[in-house]
């Protein structure tokens, strides 16, 4: 019988070029539409008949489905590889992602949650986009599209080159259309170094991966639970008509350049198939709220833009303060659903990511020191990355 159990990118040279051009999560509401990643809606039941009737369609994922396809089957758990990123969630509507608080923030109609009121504090004003998708980091890294700079594109460009990636775990699923509880973990890797697995060594330090379904991905002992390979940030989720859906109460990692951020809260939704080969492939959006410290820490260790010195970091530069107004000023929300609506700053910019993966595997420990420099968190004044 079955046992049930109860990224991203670096910003340097947009961040530069905008610089120099300036100085020359999901909460249950009363009643919500069922926003699918491919822009379906479904009703959901209202909790209290006799309550206003919330105008706003929440974008969140499809629920839980009623029943299972399969009770009694379990695949061997299975991991999948990122193989593109795109940190500008967007399509003909405007900016994709999930209502990650619960709120459709400016919604003035009688009956709207909250009173369309921010779960936090912003900066400056800011609304949410329609169905309350909170996604300000789309339109934060959109700024520097005309630069000719795509972060998307250099996520993915470590992807491929096999120097880092991110690693999907998925374990207890029925390989149904339907699955009502399955278990979701999320880690870093860095990279492979062992192109044994899709025939892909090249005889360097890393080797890219052939997306056959075999890659071999190292892991970290800092993000593995003890004497095994399985991450140790999982989430709960369940498979409705195909579609995974997955939420985490604990941060998930993810590389941005050479640094690192978390993404709190996260929620992640999309269409698991197999492809002809036997392969499980997701296409998918994952949500949640990068810490605006986080993320002034990673940009400020990024290399300076033209500076002589190949060594010299963009916390130096005069360009730095510009960029740290523009970071602190696009808070919309806070670091974790856990503080919204508690009266409080936003201390957290949304962001959506899309992004497909692939299956693949898990072969060797490798685990690469954070790179220290002169603009690494330990090496400068507490203020620097923090927002005024």
């Amino acid at each position: 019988m079955r046992k049930r159990s109860a990224f991203v990118t670096t910003l340097t040279a947009g961040l530069a070029i905008v610089a120099c051009q300036v100085v020359a999560g999901i909460e249950p509401v009363e009643k919500v539409d069922r926003v699918g990643t491919d822009g379906s809606v479904s009703d959901a039941p209202n909790g209290d008949p006799d309550a206003a009737v919330d105008p706003c369609n929440h974008a969140v994922p499809p629920p839980e489905p009623e029943k299972d396809d399969d009770r009694d089957t379990e695949l061997p758990p299975f991991y999948l590889a990122f193989r593109t990123v795109d940190v500008i969630a967007k399509d003909a509507n405007g900016y994709r992602g999930f209502d990650l608080d619960g709120v459709c923030t400016c919604d003035k109609r009688p009956g709207t949650a909250a009173e369309g009121k921010s779960s936090c504090t912003p900066k400056l004003k800011d609304c949410d986009g329609d169905a309350g998708i909170d996604n300000r980091g789309a339109s934060l890294f959109e700024q520097f599209v005309p630069t000719g700079f795509s972060p998307g594109d250099s996520a993915t460009k470590g992807v491929t080159s096999g120097r880092r990636g991110l690693l999907l775990y998925v374990k207890g699923y029925n390989g149904k259309p339907n699955d009502r509880q399955i278990s979701v973990g999320v880690m870093l890797s860095h990279g492979i170094v062992d192109g044994s697995g899709c025939g892909t060594s090249t005889g360097g330090q890393h080797s890219p991966p052939g997306w056959c379904g075999r890659d071999l991905w190292t892991y970290s002992l800092e993000y593995v639970k003890p004497t095994s390979k399985e991450p140790l940030v999982q989430g709960s989720g369940y498979v409705n008509n195909g579609t995974l859906v997955f939420r985490s109460d604990l941060p998930i990692t993810m590389f941005f350049g050479t640094a690192t951020l978390s993404i709190g809260s996260p929620v992640t939704a999309g269409v698991l198939e197999k492809t002809a080969a036997g392969n499980w492939t997701l296409n998918a959006m994952l949500g949640g709220r990068i810490p605006v410290t986080e993320l002034l820490e990673a940009t400020g260790t990024f290399n300076a833009p033209n500076d002589p010195d190949p060594d010299a970091r963009l916390c130096t530069s005069p360009l730095f303060t510009t960029v740290k107004k523009m970071l602190c000023e696009a808070v919309d929300i806070n670091r974790t659903s856990a503080l919204d609506f508690e009266d409080g700053a936003c201390d957290a910019v949304s962001t959506t990511i899309t992004f497909t993966a692939e299956q693949a595997m898990v072969g060797e420990e490798r685990t690469e020191p954070a790179e220290n420099t002169a603009c690494s968190k330990g090496n400068v004044t507490p203020d620097l990355y923090t927002c005024p």
